[in-house]
């Protein structure tokens, strides 16, 4: 097991930034796995920055420390009414309580993202159309068609033209409402739906993204 060299407050100080920084307090572990990957020499600024990127690209469930789940017919308590990330309630999928408010905040990992305004079939067929390299503008079917090398076997590149044909059918983000599959530092998940829309939120954004709940 690697053995970190950097100084206890290096790592103190990377807890209070990360902490400060996105409402949840990272584990120790993490943070003794991470320093053991940095040079001595790493100024902290760079440090900080990269412990960020890192963080928030870890999967949530070992590198996120968050209090123990309550019941959310509990009163919560007072360290549970600081502005440190929680997980849900226990009772999260009770389904006689017919209505339930969560105190924020709650840090959670996206696992799923669907499109709920459109149909399968239809997205099927969009992906299909992407795979054929075709998209649509209003009624009009564009194709994206082969430079010459191409067609002679020469393995060559899309044209410009092509290639940003190309990346719009591929890369189409759907801006219909979604649904999305929620999972907690405990391994809970649960499905959420858009009521209204939320940036970023869209089929093809990074699995993994983390959130950020309030209520």
């Amino acid at each position: 097991m690697a053995v970190s060299c950097h100084p206890a407050s290096t790592a103190k100080q990377l807890t209070t930034q990360l902490s400060a920084a996105f409402n949840v307090l990272p584990k120790q572990t993490w943070i003794d796995g991470f320093l053991t990957t940095q040079k001595l020499t790493t100024p902290f600024p760079s440090l900080l920055a990269t412990a960020k990127v890192r963080f928030l690209n870890t999967d949530i469930s070992p590198a996120f420390s968050i209090p123990a789940r309550a019941s959310s017919t509990t009163p919560p308590t007072a360290s549970a009414a600081n502005t440190t990330a929680k997980a849900l309630p226990q009772d999260i999928h009770d389904a006689e309580l017919a209505e339930r408010r969560l105190a924020g905040p709650i840090a959670l990992q996206v696992q799923d993202v669907q499109d709920i305004s459109h149909s399968r079939w239809s997205q099927l067929e969009d992906v299909e159309a992407a795979e054929r390299g075709e998209t649509t503008k209003g009624r009009e079917i564009i194709r994206v068609v082969p430079t010459e090398r191409q067609t002679d076997g020469g393995g060559g590149d899309m044209a410009s033209e092509g290639n940003a044909t190309g990346a719009g059918a591929g890369g189409k983000s759907s801006s219909g409402t979604c649904k999305l599959l929620l999972q907690d530092a405990h391994g809970v998940q649960v499905w959420a739906v858009e009521l209204r829309k939320v940036k970023g939120v869209r089929v093809g954004m990074n699995i993994g993204t983390k959130v950020d709940l309030h209520a």
